[in-house]
């Protein structure tokens, strides 16, 4: 078994070459892009690489989430748990608050780089990403709500529209 064994240098080298000679093959390469395909349609297989992934990089809150989160936690005291760590996975989306009092219900914070700019599409609003991020959620009978990143500076606003969101149906 090759299970914690150690390599020398020379010899993991040896394996990086081997490995990139066998990914020019064209029929090796189809073969395992269909085999992890067909792995990623296991929801099980799915959740576990996501968390996996989340782990290893030891994610934690940027300062704006951390921000939030003490705005969320004085406002609604053990209603909202910060998840960005990736505990809850739902239907492969990393949600970044979890209703924890049984309300099938997520709050995410999008910044206006990564979330619109980034897509390198002009006619990109924050109404069409909000429709795409929230569907994943929504088949799993889970209500989305977006802080967006240029909404922060108005705290009031923002704690009315969490008190909002809170009470509505799903």
């Amino acid at each position: 078994s090759q299970k914690g064994k150690i390599h020398t240098i020379e010899h993991n080298k040896n394996i990086g070459i081997a490995s990139k000679q066998l990914w020019k093959n064209q029929e090796y390469r189809e073969k395992q892009v269909k085999e992890l395909k067909q792995r990623w349609q296991n929801p099980e297989y799915r959740e576990k690489t996501l968390r996996a992934q989340r782990q290893s990089i030891h994610q934690k809150p940027n300062k704006k989430e951390l921000f939030l989160d003490s705005l969320i936690q004085s406002n609604f005291p053990n209603v909202w748990k910060l998840n960005v760590n990736g505990n809850t996975i739902l239907n492969g989306r990393i949600p970044d608050w979890i209703n924890c009092n049984g309300q099938k219900k997520c709050i995410n914070h999008n910044g206006i780089y990564w979330h619109l700019y980034k897509k390198q599409n002009p006619n990109l609003t924050k109404q069409m990403v909000e429709e795409a991020e929230s569907k994943p959620y929504e088949e799993l009978g889970f209500k989305l709500h977006i802080i967006w990143e240029d909404e922060l500076a108005d705290k009031e606003k923002i704690v009315e529209k969490i008190r909002e969101f809170e009470v509505s149906k799903l």
